[in-house]
C-alpha cells in the first residue's frame, strides 16, 4: 500500500508533464500456474499517458493495488499437551504491479480509439496476518501479533483497448476499457487453510508461526495457510477515465 501512495504522489507530481492521468477500478483472474491456486483481486488502478511528439506512439506507466483475499478465521491448533486452541486470524493478501511501457494509438484524439501497449515492470505480492490472543488460558498464544509474508518478481504485459471520448465535453475526457495479459517470474503467496490438518497440494509448503504453550513455556510451530510458489500468470481487466492535463 505504501508503494501505491508513492506512486499515485510521483503520478500527480509528474502530471503537468503528462497528457492524461488515468483512474479506474480493475479486476485480476489468475491463469494457467496460478489458476485454483490464487483467488480474483479486486482494487484500483492510476497511471498516466504522455504522447511522443505527434507520432501515434506514447509512453505509459501504469500502476495497480488489489486485493485478492480479506477475511477474518477461526483455526483450531492443538498443543503439545493436546490441547486445542481457537486461534482467531484476520489475513489481507494483495498484489500491487508497476508496469511502465510504449503504447501505440492509431486513432489517437477520435471518438473512438482503440490501442496496444507493451510493458515491463514487477510484480509484489503480499499477505498480512494478525494474530489475536485466545481466550483459552491453558492452549497457545502467538509469539507476534503480525505476520507478513511479501515477494517480488518481474512482470511483462501486453496491453490493449479501446477509449471513447465523453460527449459534451469540452475538454476531451474518455471512458476507457481494456486488459492487460500480465506474465512474470516466481513469487511466493499465501492462502489459509481451513483445518490445519488440511492436506497441502503437493507443490504448497505450510507456513508456519510460532506458538507458545501457555502453561509449560515450550515454544512450537503450527501450520496456518498454504504458500505457492508459481510463475506470474494473470489477466487483467479494468474500466477507468482518462482525465487530460495538458
Amino acid at each position: 500500500m505504501k508503494a501505491f501512495l508513492l506512486f499515485l504522489f510521483s503520478c500527480l507530481t509528474l502530471s503537468i508533464h503528462a497528457q492524461y492521468l488515468t483512474v479506474g477500478l480493475g479486476t485480476h483472474i489468475p491463469v494457467g500456474a496460478q489458476k485454483d491456486r490464487l483467488k480474483n483481486a479486486y482494487g484500483m488502478t492510476l497511471g498516466y499517458e504522455h504522447a511522443i511528439s505527434k507520432s501515434p506512439f506514447y509512453f505509459v506507466v501504469d500502476g495497480s493495488w488489489s486485493i485478492f483475499d480479506l477475511q477474518t478465521v477461526k483455526q483450531d491448533v492443538e498443543g503439545p499437551d493436546g490441547s486445542i486452541t481457537t486461534q482467531k486470524i484476520t489475513y489481507t493478501s494483495s498484489i500491487f504491479n508497476l508496469t511502465p511501457g510504449i503504447g501505440f494509438a492509431p486513432l489517437r484524439h477520435k471518438k473512438v480509439s482503440p490501442y496496444v501497449a507493451v510493458k515491463g515492470g514487477y510484480a509484489k505480492y503480499k499477505t498480512r496476518m494478525a494474530l489475536y490472543d485466545p481466550e483459552e488460558d491453558d492452549g497457545c498464544h502467538p509469539l507476534e501479533e503480525e505476520n507478513i509474508l511479501r515477494d517480488v518478481t518481474a512482470v511483462a504485459v501486453a496491453n490493449g483497448g479501446v477509449s471513447v471520448k465523453v460527449p459534451a465535453c469540452k475538454k476531451p475526457f474518455y471512458f476507457d476499457l481494456g486488459a492487460n495479459y500480465i506474465t512474470g517470474g516466481r513469487a511466493e503467496y499465501l492462502r489459509m487453510n481451513k483445518d490445519e490438518n488440511q492436506p497441502a497440494a503437493a507443490e504448497a509448503a505450510p507456513h508456519m508461526v510460532k506458538f507458545e504453550h501457555i502453561q509449560s513455556g515450550e515454544v512450537h510451530e503450527h501450520s496456518l495457510g498454504k504458500v505457492y510458489t508459481t510463475k506470474t500468470s494473470q489477466l487483467q481487466f479494468y474500466i477507468r477515465i482518462k482525465i487530460p492535463i495538458l
